[in-house]
């Protein structure tokens, strides 16, 4: 073999050799890009699971103090009406009081 021939031989070589890097450099970094898009998926489950879960406790101590507010209101109405009852016969008197008077 001459000198050109082992020369061609080296290119030739050293061709397929580069050629196999970059086809393994495209592989590994199509698998680095799949397992990236694959986190940032589970990320964003994972953002989405969390929002969910604050969302449904926001809900729950919104309703909790809806009722809350509601009672305090209610127990409130309860008070005036027992007033406005205490004073019925007062308030029946007075009209009396002025149709008869």
């Amino acid at each position: 073999m001459s000198i050109l021939d082992s020369i061609q031989a080296a290119e030739a070589e050293a061709l397929l050799s580069k050629k196999a890097a970059a086809a393994k450099a495209r592989d590994h970094l199509r698998d680095v890009e799949r397992a990236a898009a694959q986190e940032a998926e589970a990320l964003v489950e994972k953002a989405r699971e969390q929002a969910r879960e604050k969302v449904a406790a926001a809900e729950k101590e919104a309703v909790k103090k809806l009722e809350q507010l509601l009672a305090e209101r209610a127990a409130g109405n309860d008070l005036l009406v027992e007033k406005a009852l205490g004073r019925l016969g007062e308030a029946a008197g007075y009209i009396v009081g002025r149709v008869a008077g």
